[in-house]
């Protein structure tokens, strides 16, 4: 973590404070901020961003990586045409039949 992102995080604590501050004394926002000093723009928009850091500290993550077993057998169910050619960059890989394509899709998925 940067300094920049230290100071806000450590902005984001004392705001805290300050919201709970606000909430034990059963005041208004308006009139919490008049008693406190602090200015109503500056309240609502740390208020914001308090919001938006909390609910990121809690919101779980909304992709999960799951593990899927590959085998090269899945690959054969559908109908090839023959012969097969992978061009990746100047390397060129032809392949002439199941077999072949087989020992092939093994390598690259045991490469992963």
């Amino acid at each position: 973590m940067n300094t920049r992102d230290e100071v806000r995080q450590m902005r984001i604590r004392e705001w805290k404070k300050v919201f709970e501050d606000k909430a034990a004394s059963g005041l208004s926002a308006k009139e919490y901020c008049q008693q406190n000093g602090i200015g109503k723009d500056q309240y609502f928009y740390w208020q914001k961003i308090v919001r938006e850091s909390v609910l990121n500290e809690i919101k779980p993550n909304r992709f999960t990586e799951l593990p899927v077993p590959v085998s090269s057998d899945m690959f054969f169910s559908l109908t090839a045409p023959s012969p097969i050619t992978i061009t990746v960059g100047k390397g060129t890989i032809s392949v002439q039949d199941k077999e072949s394509l087989k020992m092939v899709m093994e390598v690259l998925l045991s490469a992963q």
